[in-house]
C-alpha cells in the first residue's frame, strides 16, 4: 500500500508533515484532517509556525518516511479516524503492516501543571442587543443580559483554544462580525510537585 505526505496546519497555526499508508491520496488526507492534537503524535514532524489554521495543504506519493518519523495507517471507526497508539505505527518504514519489529516501551511520566491566563477581550457592545441575548440564551446558557458573564465566557473559550479573533464562536457568529477580539495580557505557569508525584505514585494492585 502507497505512503502520502500529508502537510497540515492545525488551529494552533503549527504546520505539520505526516507520512501515512493509505489506498489513496484522498484517503491520507481525510485521516490526517480527522486526527485531533497532531502535536501528541510521536514522529510527527513540526515544521514551523503558520497563519493558515485547519488547513490540510494535500499530499504526494513518497517511498517512505524520514529517520525519526513515524507512517501511520489510515484507520477508521464508524467513519472516525482512529488516532495511533504507539504500536500503530513504526519508525521510518513501510507502517504496521511492513513487518518490522514495533516501537520500544515508553515510559509514562504525569506532571500537573496549573497555567494561569490574563485575557483582554474586546467586544462591540452594539452587537450584544436584546435580540442577541434572547437568542443566545435560549439556544446556549442563560446569561440574561449581563455582559460580564459574557466577557467571562468568551475568556474561558479562548484559554481552551477553541475561540479566536478569526473564527466562529458558537452563540456568537463569526468573531470579527461581532467586534470580537482577544489578547493575553499574561501567563504563568507553576508545576504542583506534591500534586505530581501523586500523579505518578503507583496504583495499589
Amino acid at each position: 500500500m502507497p505512503i502520502y505526505k500529508v502537510t497540515v496546519t492545525q488551529d494552533t497555526r503549527t504546520r505539520y508533515c505526516l507520512y501515512v499508508e493509505a489506498p489513496d491520496e484522498g484517503e491520507a488526507t481525510s485521516y490526517v484532517a480527522g486526527l485531533p492534537n497532531l502535536g501528541d503524535i510521536r514522529g510527527a514532524i513540526f515544521l514551523e509556525e503558520d497563519d493558515m489554521g485547519g488547513e490540510v495543504g494535500g499530499a504526494e506519493e513518497a517511498e517512505t518516511a524520514p529517520e525519526g518519523a513515524r507512517v501511520l495507517v489510515a484507520a477508521w471507526n464508524g467513519g472516525i479516524a482512529v488516532a495511533p497508539s504507539p504500536l500503530e505505527a513504526l519508525p521510518g518504514g513501510r507502517g504496521a503492516s511492513g513487518g518490522q519489529p514495533p516501537s520500544p516501551p515508553i515510559s509514562p511520566r504525569k506532571a500537573i501543571v496549573e497555567v494561569t491566563q490574563r485575557i483582554e477581550v474586546t467586544i462591540d457592545e452594539a452587537r450584544f442587543d436584546q435580540t442577541f441575548f434572547d437568542q443566545f440564551n435560549a439556544s446556549i446558557t442563560d446569561h440574561g443580559d449581563d455582559l460580564g458573564q459574557h466577557f467571562r465566557h468568551l475568556a474561558v473559550l479562548h484559554a481552551r483554544g477553541v475561540a479566536d479573533d478569526d473564527r466562529f464562536i458558537e452563540g456568537y457568529g463569526p468573531a470579527q462580525e461581532m467586534g470580537i477580539r482577544f489578547r493575553v495580557v499574561d501567563e504563568w505557569d507553576e508545576l504542583d510537585e506534591t500534586a505530581s508525584a501523586e500523579a505518578n505514585r503507583p496504583s495499589a494492585a
